[in-house]
C-alpha cells in the first residue's frame, strides 16, 4: 500500500485539456467565479461594483482623492478602495472618521475587559 505525503512525486500524463473543455465541464457559477478572480488576479484595477453583480477594469487617476468608479452596469457611483462606505466625502476624510471610531472602539474593548476581571477577582 503507498503512503500518501505532501512531498510524493505524481506522474503527469501529458494531456492537454482546453479551455472551452473545462468551462463546458464546469457549472455556471463555478466558471463565472473563476473569470472574476482571473482578472483581479491579472489586474490590479479590477473592482466589484458594490451595487450590482459586476467586476470591470476601472481607468483611476494619478489623484489619490479621486478614487470614484461608477458601474458600467448601473451607473452608480463608489470608491475603488472602500467601496461604497462612503459616498459624498473624500477617502481622507473617511479614513480619519474611521480612524477614530476604531481608537474609541478599542478602548471600550479595553474598558470592557478590565471590568471582566474586576468581576471574576471579585
Amino acid at each position: 500500500m503507498r503512503e500518501k505525503t505532501a512531498t510524493a512525486k505524481r506522474a503527469v500524463c501529458g494531456c492537454v485539456i482546453c479551455v472551452e473543455d473545462i468551462k463546458s465541464s464546469s457549472p455556471s457559477a463555478t466558471w463565472t467565479k473563476y473569470e472574476r478572480f482571473k482578472l483581479h488576479k491579472e489586474n490590479d484595477r479590477a473592482s466589484d461594483c458594490p451595487f450590482w453583480n459586476h467586476t470591470q477594469v476601472v481607468a483611476i487617476t494619478d489623484d489619490a482623492d479621486l478614487l470614484e468608479c461608477v458601474c458600467e452596469s448601473c451607473h452608480e457611483a463608489f470608491c475603488f478602495i472602500h467601496s461604497c462606505a462612503h459616498t459624498s466625502r473624500a477617502c481622507v476624510e473617511y479614513e480619519k472618521q474611521a480612524s477614530a471610531t476604531e481608537k474609541i472602539n478599542r478602548t471600550a474593548i479595553g474598558l470592557t475587559r478590565q471590568a471582566r476581571h474586576v468581576v471574576a477577582a471579585s
